[in-house]
């Protein structure tokens, strides 16, 4: 957005503050939203306050990438810099693997505490990137190479 524009021509100081204030306001509204889910045991997800609450709590720790410090905090680490080259993939994965996932537990797991619900979708949701971190190293790579060796594009 253009905030976000505006703040990456400021100065280093600047941005750093306005990272910080965004990851904690983000992570405060996350774990707010998933207390609140837990506590009044909401798994429908169909209700559009869970889902603006948990948007706006990711897009607002999305925005603290405007921190130079976090950026370079991220780039140095392979791992996480591993996963976002693979984010496309796994943004590709998750969602028909999930969808997948949760039919099939539906149909064979009757589970009506929504404490289990929710390490069940923690899981489902680490498998998911690894998968989606796999689909990254053994399809869209090799494609990416091919591509760029044989069919003669420079730059992908």
């Amino acid at each position: 957005s253009y905030a976000v524009i505006r703040l990456r021509q400021t100065s280093a100081a600047i941005k750093n503050r306005a990272a910080n204030i965004s990851t904690l306001v983000g992570v405060v509204i996350f774990i707010s939203t998933a207390i609140y889910c837990l506590s009044y045991k909401i798994v429908n997800w169909d209700l559009w306050s869970i889902t603006l609450s948990f948007g706006l709590a990711g897009g607002m720790v999305m925005a603290s990438t405007i921190s130079d410090a976090l950026e370079n905090f991220f780039r140095r680490r392979k791992v996480l810099a591993s996963l976002g080259n693979a984010s496309y993939s796994i943004y590709l994965i998750h969602f028909p693997f999930l969808m997948a996932a949760t039919a099939y537990l539906k149909a064979h797991l009757t589970i009506n505490s929504s404490f289990y619900i929710t390490i069940l979708f923690i899981i489902l949701s680490v498998i998911t990137v690894i998968a989606g971190w796999l689909f990254y190293w053994s399809v869209e790579r090799p494609v990416l190479k091919f591509m760029r060796n044989v069919v003669g594009m420079e730059k992908l």
